[in-house]
């Protein structure tokens, strides 16, 4: 007599308890599949040290629920806690298309930024994320902030709503350092402006008609520089 092995699976299948486990795996499968995976990295913006213990947390909306130290939001959606090289990880619902990130250390002024939920492992940006100490600072300090995004957007290593994000943090911490670093550089006003990046309506480091003569000399120059 022919004896057949019955298959495992359908040994499970036959009882309640065996289909349970086998839904509740499919299930588990199918979140982690639609789950999208972001990482990064949070950073001292001046001594470039790796931050860790900053939450950042994810939210669907903007909405404000707390003005704590570490502001929140409606609809969290998950927080993770940076390791000891400043990485961390975000998983997102592949059914969001984008949300809100709110960085915050100790110490140091939270930022918080907008994020498209494209595909999966696609790096967090800005990469590296760079929060500031929350002390006094200086124009040359500030204008050296401001020169450093400048120069990402330029790169192309963040983009112009990242660079807008960026300087409206680093002013947010210390305004006063922050306008009079675009006060006394006409050359850097007009990048931030062009930027989308927080400035004051009209440069006052100059008068109106040396301005304007170095304008219209800077238009004349570009006119007939070699494309």
């Amino acid at each position: 007599m022919t004896r057949h092995r019955i298959p495992r699976r359908l040994l499970l299948t036959s009882s309640v308890p065996g289909m349970l486990f086998l839904l509740l795996s499919s299930a588990q499968n199918r979140i982690k599949e639609q789950d999208r995976v972001h990482s990064g990295k949070v950073i001292d913006w001046d001594s470039k040290k790796q931050l860790k213990g900053a939450w950042v947390t994810a939210y669907k909306t903007n909405q404000i629920e707390s003005t704590t130290d570490c502001p929140q939001y409606k609809d969290k959606i998950m927080a993770h806690k940076s390791d000891e090289d400043g990485n961390f990880t975000l998983s997102i619902p592949s059914g969001i298309s984008d949300y809100y990130v709110q960085f915050c250390l100790e110490g140091y002024g939270g930022f918080r930024t907008h994020s498209q939920n494209e595909h999966n492992g696609i790096r967090f940006s800005p990469d590296p994320v760079k929060l500031c100490k929350k002390e006094q600072s200086s124009a040359e300090k500030q204008e050296g902030r401001i020169a450093q995004v400048l120069d990402e957007m330029k790169e192309g290593k963040i983009d112009k709503l990242t660079a807008a994000q960026e300087l409206a943090y680093v002013r947010d911490l210390d305004p006063a350092p922050y306008d009079a670093a675009l006060d006394k550089n006409e050359d850097l006003w007009i990048k931030v402006r062009d930027s989308g990046g927080p400035y004051s309506r009209s440069f006052t480091g100059r008068s109106e008609s040396q301005s304007f003569w170095r304008r219209a000399l800077r238009g004349i120059v570009d006119f007939f520089r070699p494309q």
